[in-house]
């Protein structure tokens, strides 16, 4: 009686430890997910630096030509990407905003400025405010 009870407790405590060994890992999953959307201090400081990018490019539209924008244009997409991650697939102007950084880079490669001035423009007003407040919400959620 003593064995199967035994057997009986170790079935029980290897389904228990597959349990929550299984909750383990379904934690250790959720923990990256929730970092990979975690948002602090250096996230808003980083989107702080892409919106003075965007801002530059914006004042010096008049002043310079297209080749000499471009390599700012450039650099404003490159910082995108993963500021653009952290607002996730769900964040409604994702594909705007990166569309309008797209067309902005290839359009000056072509030497032609005034196709992309809205892309400059629905950058700044309506892509960096819509992303600033999607990385506020996500750093208020984390609180």
């Amino acid at each position: 009686m003593a064995s199967s009870t035994r057997a009986s407790a170790s079935a029980i405590s290897c389904g228990g430890v597959s349990l929550v060994f299984g909750l383990l890992l379904d934690g250790l999953a959720w923990s990256r997910i929730k970092e990979k959307f975690m948002v602090g201090i250096t996230e808003l400081k980083a989107f702080h630096q892409f919106n003075q990018k965007a801002l530059e490019i914006h004042r010096r539209w008049d002043d310079l030509d297209a080749p000499e924008l471009l390599p700012l244009a450039a650099s404003l997409k490159e910082s995108a990407q993963p500021l653009s991650d952290l607002g996730g697939e769900e964040w409604h102007r994702k594909k705007d905003m990166s569309r309008h950084l797209t067309c902005l880079v290839n359009y000056l490669k072509d030497d032609d400025k005034d196709k992309c001035w809205t892309d400059i423009k629905d950058l700044i007003y309506a892509d960096l405010p819509a992303l600033g407040y999607r990385l506020l919400t996500l750093a208020d959620s984390r609180l």
